[in-house]
């Protein structure tokens, strides 16, 4: 199972309209979803692909995704629902609401062997995504009510929260550093953490050294942080939370049950504010915060 390469997926997957850069003549400004699709570089159809358009948006079938032959991805089904679309991608702007659905998403990269593409892509379990936002212009606010990522059968991860001072002028998105803005909550739902574990750990894990035994270091870790979470003041995260918080930190990247973190900011946390290189990066950002973590364990087979 390759569920892990969602993360790269999520990126090509961004909301974000932007013109492909070239030394070409620009194309006219697609009138329809299909024209749209052509404009996008990183679609690539299959003898299976349909594209519809709907009444608020688009609606898409077996088709792939990606920037390269490698990182490229499956997709059964896409709708997109943005009731000013196409006008928001030729201004390269974000629609002021989207409502995104994908459903079989999976890895399936091209490595020049058919054999070896069908391999890979009955070892990739397809995961369903959704994604909605409503963004006020006027206020710079965004307020995300889903951004959830689910592998039936497996487990899920859900995200939703409300995001100020968003300027998506396309002149300040030049890189991920350079994304204005702040949130002010954030809630965050594990179903099964032991999905979610397998997910976030080739991230965590592979920014340890690469020649040494990763356990003596993410056990040291996992004592300091628990010891820094115990310091924290009941301002900031009550006994009952930390307790949780410490049970999925220890049993990382083990971790089992469901988990539920609420996050507020006040004042909203800068996203400038974090750097998160170093795992170290990541305890520093609890004081800033008010923070509510609760745990219900797996049911015992």
């Amino acid at each position: 199972m390759r569920r892990a390469h969602f993360l790269t997926g999520l990126i090509l997957l961004a909301p974000l309209p932007a013109h492909a850069q070239t030394d070409k003549k620009a194309p006219p400004p697609p009138q329809t979803c299909d024209e749209l699709v052509i404009a996008l570089d990183a679609i690539e159809r299959t003898p299976e692909t349909t594209v519809e358009d709907t009444a608020d948006g688009c609606r898409l079938t077996n088709f792939y995704i990606g920037t390269d032959t490698y990182t490229r991805y499956r997709i059964a089904g896409l709708e997109l629902r943005a009731p000013t679309l196409l006008e928001d991608f030729v201004a390269e702007r974000p629609p002021a609401e989207l409502d995104l659905a994908i459903t079989g998403f999976a890895n399936a990269p091209d490595t020049g062997s058919p054999n070896s593409n069908y391999l890979i892509e009955i070892q990739s379990e397809p995961m369903d995504m959704h994604f909605h936002y409503r963004w006020d212009q006027q206020s710079h606010t965004v307020e995300v009510s889903d951004f959830s990522v689910t592998a039936p059968g497996d487990g899920a991860i859900r995200l939703a929260g409300r995001l100020s001072s968003m300027n998506f002028d396309p002149k300040s998105l030049d890189s991920f550093d350079d994304i204005p803005g702040a949130f002010d909550q954030l809630t965050v739902e594990f179903s099964n953490a032991l999905f979610v574990s397998a997910l976030l750990a080739p991230a965590l894990i592979g920014n340890l050294p690469y020649d040494e035994d990763p356990r003596p270091i993410i056990a040291d870790y996992q004592q300091s942080a628990v010891a820094f979470i115990e310091g924290l003041p009941a301002e900031t995260m009550s006994d009952d939370s930390k307790a949780a918080l410490a049970s999925f930190i220890t049993t990382f990247p083990r971790a089992t049950g469901d988990y539920a973190f609420e996050l507020r900011a006040d004042p909203p946390f800068e996203f400038a504010s974090i750097d998160l290189d170093e795992i170290d990066g990541l305890l520093p950002l609890l004081q800033r915060l008010q923070l509510a973590v609760s745990h219900t364990p797996a049911d015992e087979p």
